[in-house]
């Protein structure tokens, strides 16, 4: 695909996004795949490449789907590591992916209940004014 003649050129900014563009079959497929690379260039060079089956679709959507997912990756993973001090995710597969995200379930509600009983008043929380628990 490199070696394609560029279906569009984008422009903004700044940037410059080149668009290549093509058509492939592979085995066992019974529709054509489409291929397209994003190649983004502003300070360094950076691709997005994307094989699908959505021949119809306008590439100004699947920049705005493949964008969209990017940073939604890049948030969790960030947040990950920042805010749950965990490392670099090397694992992948639904599986691992699902067991990270449930992990983080439980610091993000083990921090959040941890804030409230040390930002309140443990006494008033769990007791009533005369000093008996709730009921």
């Amino acid at each position: 695909m490199n070696k394609e003649e560029i279906s569009e050129i984008w422009g903004s900014k700044g940037e410059k996004i080149e668009i290549y563009e093509g058509n492939f079959n592979m085995n066992g497929m019974e529709q054509p795949l489409r291929y397209v690379k994003f190649a983004k260039s502003k300070t360094e060079r950076l691709q997005m490449l994307i094989i699908t089956t959505c021949v119809n679709m306008s590439l100004e959507t699947l920049y705005k789907i493949i964008k969209a997912r990017w940073e939604i990756e890049n948030s969790i993973f960030n947040n990950l590591k920042n805010e749950a001090s965990m490392g670099h995710c090397f694992v992948h597969g639904g599986n691992a992916v699902e067991a990270i995200l449930n992990c983080t379930d439980f610091l993000i509600f083990n921090h959040n209940f941890r804030t409230i009983i040390i930002l309140s008043d443990f006494t008033t929380l769990f007791f009533s004014k005369d000093g008996f628990p709730f009921v």
